[in-house]
């Protein structure tokens, strides 16, 4: 049965199927509707900065920030994204700018730690993706689960800095840290 057109452009899967949903049940009111999706539309979004693959790519709607990293800095989609421990490419600093023109400042190394998924977003068509390189660093050593060096995002604290590091080992004194400069 044709129940006509039904305009999806612009929506989340999840709103296109419960539009689609809704327009059949508004017909058919006793229908059971199954929607299987058959492919994924793809569309190009803009990466700039210091990259190689500086540029155009093509990503669908569930490429998120994290696997556009995996394409400019491996050339395939990788599970690894460290990878590439000797880039001078940013996983801290990285900037979204959206089609309606917000940007949000994206944290993919504090994505990994936290699993917050607010530093790797979905990517949306009309995206432009700027990685910088690092710009400064910090040595973390000492009482720390993950000692080593990693990339400084200003205005972060020594705290967060330390969640990043895995947090303080089980014989760590925090009442007891020393800042050098």
């Amino acid at each position: 049965p044709n129940i006509g057109d039904v305009l999806i452009d612009q929506l989340t899967l999840e709103k296109a199927f419960e539009k689609i949903k809704s327009s059949c049940l508004s017909k058919y009111s006793n229908a059971k509707i199954y929607i299987t999706l058959k492919s994924l539309r793809k569309f190009k979004i803009q990466v700039i900065g210091h990259v190689s693959k500086a540029g155009f790519i093509t990503v669908d709607a569930l490429t998120r920030i994290s696997d556009v990293y995996n394409i400019i800095t491996n050339g395939e989609y990788s599970d690894n994204i460290f990878n590439t421990v000797s880039s001078k490419i940013s996983l801290r600093n990285i900037n979204l700018k959206r089609d309606d023109g917000s940007i949000l400042k994206l944290d993919l190394l504090r994505y990994f730690y936290t699993g917050d998924k607010l530093h790797n977003p979905v990517i949306k068509q009309g995206d432009r993706v700027h990685f910088g390189l690092i710009d400064s660093h910090i040595s973390i050593k000492g009482g720390v689960k993950l000692p080593g060096k990693y990339e400084y995002v200003e205005n972060e604290s020594l705290i967060e800095l330390i969640t990043i590091c895995g947090g303080f080992t089980e014989n760590a004194d925090s009442n007891y840290i020393e800042l050098f400069r």
